[in-house]
């Protein structure tokens, strides 16, 4: 596995997306309209952000990983398995302290490269 992301929460998005943006140079790359059946609205810069609650692992197969993850007692709390990619997030009170995503990105996704498919 690699580390994919880094996801921070911030009170103000505005301001958090103005302040970082600004301190790291960083435009915003993409807005998740998707989010918001979690009730959230995010920006996502390369880097940077408030302070933690996510960390995105890409794998190889994340199923057999969530399996494997599940048996340590880890509850999941939401997970997508599509043709193309699979991805779980668990709960933070089971990691602790963030929602851990274990995602991989299908036969077309190798996470061994830096800048592989990633959806």
């Amino acid at each position: 596995m690699r580390l994919r992301q880094f996801v921070f929460v911030a009170e103000d998005l505005k301001a958090a997306v103005v302040d970082i943006g600004a301190t790291l140079g960083l435009p915003v790359c993409f807005n998740d309209p998707n989010v918001g059946k979690f009730g959230l609205q995010n920006a996502l810069l390369p880097i940077g952000g408030d302070g933690g609650y996510m960390i995105i692992l890409q794998c190889g197969d994340a199923v057999a990983q969530r399996e494997r993850i599940a048996e340590l007692g880890v509850r999941d709390i939401w997970r997508h398995d599509g043709d193309d990619c699979h991805a779980t997030h668990f709960h933070p009170a089971d990691v602790p302290g963030a929602i851990l995503s274990i995602d991989d990105m299908g036969p077309d996704g190798d996470y061994r490269e830096k800048m592989s498919r990633w959806k």
